[in-house]
């Protein structure tokens, strides 16, 4: 039996790519049910891009490393020209009523700070510094022409505060939670853990 499907076209909104699964089922002579699947990929492009920062958290005017990874979808490093966008996101607060009930929404807002380009070398890896210049949560986006089109990538956040510790109001959609954010995602044993904390109230 042959399963035809008709993969999605990209929509260039959407940064990233999907995974289809194809689930069988099989009720044999006896009415038992049987039970079978499969995935697979559909990517948006021929590379896989990956940005990620040395840390997490910064200071504002610190400098950020970047690392860039560029790979096919079997692993294999790309050289690659990336194109990568840094862009300020806020969180606008807005009051809803419907239906007599009242709700709050946070839309982002975004801002794209600046920009910047790299080619990887022959392992499919380049870095690359970014001047941290505001508090606040900014996007790492990255941009790749495959195909005679621009595929673009979500490559992570950094987190900034002041040296006070200072966070910006409109930097986060939890304004009712608190937030705890490691500064790395994996520690060795002694090493210290620098976490930004960002709660409701002072």
């Amino acid at each position: 039996l042959e399963v035809p499907f008709q993969v999605p076209g990209l929509n260039e909104n959407e940064p990233w790519d999907y995974t289809y699964r194809l689930v069988a089922q099989v009720t044999d002579a006896g009415r038992r049910e049987i039970e079978g699947q499969a995935t697979f990929v559909g990517t948006r492009g021929r590379v896989v891009v990956d940005a990620n920062p040395e840390r997490y958290v910064y200071y504002q005017n610190d400098k950020a490393r970047i690392d860039v990874r560029v790979s096919d979808y079997e692993g294999r490093p790309q050289v690659a020209r990336v194109g990568i966008r840094y862009i300020e996101i806020k969180y606008e607060k807005v009051e809803k009523e419907e239906d007599g009930y009242r709700y709050v929404e946070y839309r982002p807002q975004r801002r794209q700070l600046s920009t910047s380009e790299v080619t990887t070398n022959g392992q499919g890896e380049a870095v690359t510094y970014f001047e941290v210049p505001l508090v606040g949560s900014i996007l790492i986006e990255m941009v790749v022409r495959d195909g005679g089109r621009d595929i673009v990538s979500v490559g992570g956040f950094l987190y900034a505060t002041d040296r006070n510790n200072g966070w910006a109001d409109t930097a986060s959609r939890d304004f009712g939670s608190i937030r705890l954010i490691p500064d790395r995602q994996v520690y060795r044993p002694g090493e210290t853990a620098r976490v930004l904390a960002i709660l409701p109230v002072e």
